[in-house]
């Protein structure tokens, strides 16, 4: 991959990110906070695929550190109804950052070409 192209490629995958995370601490029920608190993204940067370069992936995390219960308040038990956070946060967010991931690596690509790379 064109190294300019990687990187607009992390840039903008990092900023959906950051979107997509504001969108579900939106959306998250607030009784102590801790649910809200506990989203976050990670990159994972550890993978090489069949080329040897490192992987971009990044990951949305609700729960852990202390909050078990993120599926729960997501999909509902039999005592408590659902409270859908997560997964309407990034069905409305997925369309926009896709697009602005493709705009980006394809500015970064015609930009590289025009100077010759």
């Amino acid at each position: 991959m064109i190294p300019e192209a990687k990187d607009a490629f992390r840039k903008s995958l990092q900023q959906g990110a950051e979107e997509i995370v504001a969108s579900m601490r939106a959306l998250a029920p607030v009784d102590d906070g801790a649910l809200k608190a506990s989203i976050r993204w990670t990159a994972d940067t550890t993978g090489k695929d069949s080329k040897g370069d490192e992987g971009l992936r990044y990951y949305i995390i609700a729960g852990g550190r202390g909050v078990n219960y993120a599926a729960y308040v997501e999909f509902g038990t039999q005592d408590t109804p659902a409270n859908p956070f997560f997964f309407p946060a990034y069905r409305l967010m997925r369309k926009r950052v896709r697009a602005r991931v493709g705009r980006t690596v394809g500015k970064a690509i015609r930009d590289s070409f025009k100077r010759g790379s």
